[in-house]
């Protein structure tokens, strides 16, 4: 019952009442190669390469990062353009794998930042 799971060449879920959104997670890590969105502090990624997994990126110009083909306008990107949005909109929002700077993800929120989000187009796809 206690709450947790885990992804990679197996993933896991507890029993937890939170299981079914955990699974879904760790399914994306399990199937697609999906990175966590969420940070866990303040840090900057520093010194890295580029991640392989399809939702994150170190690349600094929004308009040639590997989901830009899913951007609405390419002169207004959400998270860099814009604040006026709708919470799916893909974009360049800056944090993810861990760290609040250095890295960006392709959506404000979604199922790999923070559990009953929706998927989001870009991890949608990878699980495709």
């Amino acid at each position: 019952s206690r709450y947790g799971g885990a992804g990679g060449s197996i993933s896991t879920a507890s029993l937890h009442g939170l299981s079914k959104d955990v699974a879904i997670h760790e399914l994306g890590h399990s199937v697609a190669n999906l990175a966590d969105e969420y940070l866990q502090n303040d840090g900057q990624a520093q010194d890295m390469f580029e991640p392989f997994e399809p939702n994150v990126t170190i690349n600094t110009d929004p308009k040639n990062v590997k989901w830009n083909y899913w951007y609405k306008d390419p002169q207004n990107i959400p998270g860099v353009d814009q604040f006026l949005f709708e919470s799916m909109d893909i974009g360049y929002f800056e944090g993810g794998k861990y760290y609040a700077s250095g890295i960006w993800r392709p959506t404000e929120f979604s199922f790999m930042s923070d559990l009953g989000q929706p998927m989001g187009a870009v991890n949608a796809e990878a699980m495709a």
